[in-house]
């Protein structure tokens, strides 16, 4: 038999290669000694990066995931009865999935067999030979058949105990590995989680983790001895250490029966370089953390990344430099996984040879993390942010070349015979003050403590779906009120107000592009972006003014809909009140002053270079090509640009609809009120995605 690509192992690291290679239409055989029931039936830790995540979603494995993983924005470590949480939402903009890694295999077996990839269970006597030539092969015996694999490139993705490390010459590979004094008793008991996040606690008796599976099953661990007897931890002493070491007032830890327990012994381990000839190594087969970071899973997909990359480049050019530097690329990333988790580690267990100085020096660690956003952030950084995409450093010289070697441009269109659309919008600068006066009279509203999300959970029966948000009240939840009632007061004195605006269209455009810069009387330049908003559907002044014949659909812009409230004053209620949404907002600080707002994304937006987009239907961070050949707004030439989805808005909506970023202030302002031209979008995707994607 022969293939492109021979991968050892179908744990999660080969079946994930397997299939992003697929998808780049290379082919590849997967040889696994274990079945299949018992690869799909081995419980796994699994708290999925952001990233992770969403690139099981991006390539059509992750429809499970999303319906049954649990995202987590944050984790808490306890210490000495007090908890402190660490937001990574609020510190990176990211959260983690937790997903069983059982479920990963089990959805990508089901992926590669679907898509008629070949997967042979129960190969015995694996070895690789050849790999320092041109012609590898992979040696294996099935159904009592001596049988030989030819391939062009090996993949050794099976495990800290498989074969394919052990077959790079001794001379040529060089270990760093590290023991604990201690291993994890993990349980996994048929009981709901204690809590809705990861709780990481240190106690003097040593370590606990409260983790979970699903809404209905519970996974916690305990530090005991690398040695430790399992028959001598009854159901009942599990409980009551786990109590013990998680105990904090008002905190209760619900006990059940007690269905799987084990002791995962506790190791650092690094094997460089991570290739020899055509054997490349994944995962497992090149690196352990202990699991205090939850990094395992994450570096074994990021290595998958760098390699399918790498080797989609070589069976498509004949590119060799993606697969020259993937072992020095995957390792800065792996070595970086290896500082973490051996600080978490060592901040958050006992350790025998401890003295109590030593004791004590972790305790005041423990305590400026608690005390500290900057160690916070970093930590967050570090659990959340890990991954790192599948791809070779840019050559800053030459962005086209990284472009067109790495993406591939898809005509995106609403239909054959129609371009896309793209509109303006940007950030307005406005007068204001921190009280109200005879000059300052509008209001910049914070979100109400009464205004709460919607969704399928808890929106009342007979309320519109389009309600994302609702009011809270004695009697079960409403709609929230609309512009009119809260124009006529009838929030004051109950929400926080940011500011007062001098004007009360300016403040109205405002809340239509979701942001302002407000310049208060000092000088001083506070920034203000969407919160929430009424839940109400957005109804644009132009489009009402042009269906009143008030002014040419054709000729409608900000600038006319602005000079039409300012010369009819006396119908300003009636046209803006027939716009029920209202927006609130919340204060932020920026890294640059200089710079746009804080979008969805959770980034600063780039005049000229963002884009908000329909969120239902692309990825933030997607780069869009935007050819707009009558759009002129942003300089003398027609607007043909490169521009990166970062923002969404309610009015965004549709495959090929663009919202560009014009920047700040009133000049920014003068280009964004005109922009309402046909264009066409070119969504540039990695082409590792992409079936056939050498195309």
């Amino acid at each position: 038999m022969r293939t492109q690509v021979g991968i050892v192992g179908a744990g999660p690291a080969g079946l994930l290669l397997s299939h992003l290679l697929a998808r780049a239409g290379i082919d590849s055989v997967v040889l696994e000694a274990r079945s299949r029931a018992y690869v799909e039936n081995r419980i796994r830790a699994g708290v999925l990066e952001h990233p992770v995540a969403q690139l099981l979603i991006d390539t059509g494995v992750g429809a499970r995931m999303q319906r049954e993983g649990l995202p987590h924005d944050g984790v808490v470590l306890r210490a000495d009865g007090a908890d402190h949480r660490i937001d990574f939402r609020a510190l990176t903009g990211k959260h983690v999935m937790v997903y069983s890694q059982h479920k990963v295999v089990q959805d990508l077996i089901a992926a590669r067999l679907a898509a008629g990839g070949q997967i042979v269970f129960e190969a015995e006597d694996v070895a690789v030979e050849g790999f320092e030539t041109d012609a590898p092969v992979i040696r294996y015996r099935h159904a009592g058949q001596a049988r030989q694999l030819d391939c062009a490139v090996i993949a050794g993705a099976d495990g800290f105990h498989g074969i394919c490390r052990e077959a790079i010459p001794a001379a040529l590979r060089q270990t760093f590995e590290r023991a604990y004094p201690f291993g994890w008793l993990g349980i996994l008991a048929e009981t709901p989680p204690a809590s809705e996040e990861l709780v990481y606690a240190s106690h003097e008796r040593g370590f606990a983790l409260l983790s979970m599976r699903s809404p209905t099953v519970s996974r916690l661990y305990l530090q005991c001895a690398p040695d430790e007897d399992l028959e001598a931890w009854s159901d009942a002493r599990i409980w009551d250490e786990l109590q013990l070491r998680l105990g904090r007032d008002g905190f209760v830890l619900r006990e059940g029966p007690i269905v799987q327990k084990g002791i995962t012994p506790m190791r650092s381990f690094v094997v460089q370089p991570m290739q020899c000839g055509r054997l490349f190594l994944l995962g497992d087969a090149a690196h352990i953390v202990p699991p205090t970071g939850a990094k395992g899973l994450n570096l074994a997909a990021a290595d998958v990344a760098v390699l399918s990359a790498a080797l989609a480049r070589y069976f498509r050019d004949g590119e060799t430099a993606g697969l020259d530097a993937y072992g020095a690329t995957c390792l800065r990333r792996v070595w970086q996984a290896q500082r973490f988790s051996w600080w978490m580690t060592s901040l958050l267990h006992r350790f025998p040879s401890h003295t109590p100085f030593e004791r004590e020096v972790q305790r005041a660690e423990l305590a400026h993390v608690f005390g500290s956003r900057a160690m916070s952030t970093a930590l967050a950084e570090a659990f959340a942010k890990a991954f790192r995409e599948a791809r070779a450093e840019a050559d800053p010289s030459d962005p086209r070349g990284f472009f067109e070697r790495y993406f591939r441009p898809c005509h995106v269109s609403p239909s054959p015979a129609n371009a896309g659309f793209v509109t303006g919008f940007y950030e307005p600068e406005l007068p204001a003050s921190r009280v109200e006066t005879k000059r300052f009279r509008f209001p910049l509203y914070a979100r109400p403590a009464d205004l709460v999300d919607l969704d399928g959970t808890n929106r009342p029966g007979g309320m519109d779906s389009y309600f994302a948000f609702g009011r809270v009240t004695g009697e079960g939840i409403v709609e929230y009120f609309d512009r009119k009632a809260i124009e006529n007061g009838v929030l004051a004195d109950r929400v926080p107000v940011i500011a007062w605006a001098e004007d009360r269209i300016d403040l109205f455009f405002a809340h239509v592009q979701g942001a302002a810069r407000l310049k208060l009387e000092d000088g001083t330049i506070i920034r203000v972006t969407y919160a929430a908003k009424s839940g109400h559907p957005f109804t644009g002044p132009g489009g009402v003014l042009a269906d009143l014949g008030e002014i040419p659909r054709e000729k409608v812009t900000m600038q006319s809909v602005r000079a039409w409230f300012h010369a009819n004053p006396h119908r300003t209620d009636d046209i803006l009140w027939r716009n029920r949404s209202f927006i609130f907002f919340r204060e932020v600080v920026v890294e640059d002053a200089s710079g746009g707002p804080i979008a969805a994304a959770k980034v600063q937006l780039t005049a000229g270079r963002s884009m908000a987009v329909d969120r239902l239907l692309h990825t933030f961070g997607t780069p869009f090509y935007i050819d707009a050949p009558t759009l002129t707004a942003f300089g003398a030439r027609p607007f043909r640009r490169l521009m990166i989805a970062q923002d969404t808005g309610s009015a965004i909506v549709g495959a090929a609809r663009g919202d560009l970023f014009a920047g700040s202030g009133a000049a920014a302002g003068e280009i964004a009120g005109v922009v309402r031209h046909p264009a066409d979008f070119y969504a540039f995707v990695p082409r590792v995605l992409l079936a056939g994607g050498g195309s």
